[in-house]
């Protein structure tokens, strides 16, 4: 229930942001290959957190 609304405010904020600086079509471009790079380094050291594997029922034990 909390996409809908996040995608919203994103989007406005976006199109705030790109009113405020200014930013032409080549400029914005640039600040979502920027935006995606970070997020991508912030994500990878997800990867190399583990939770445990739950066990389940006929699965993972009889």
């Amino acid at each position: 229930g909390l996409n809908i609304p996040s995608a919203m405010l994103g989007i406005m904020a976006g199109g705030v942001i790109l009113r405020k600086l200014g930013l032409t079509v080549k400029s914005s471009a640039a600040m979502c290959t920027v935006a995606v790079f970070v997020s991508i380094m912030f994500a990878i050291p997800l990867l190399f957190i583990g939770c445990p594997t739950q066990n389940v029922s006929g699965i993972n034990y009889n």
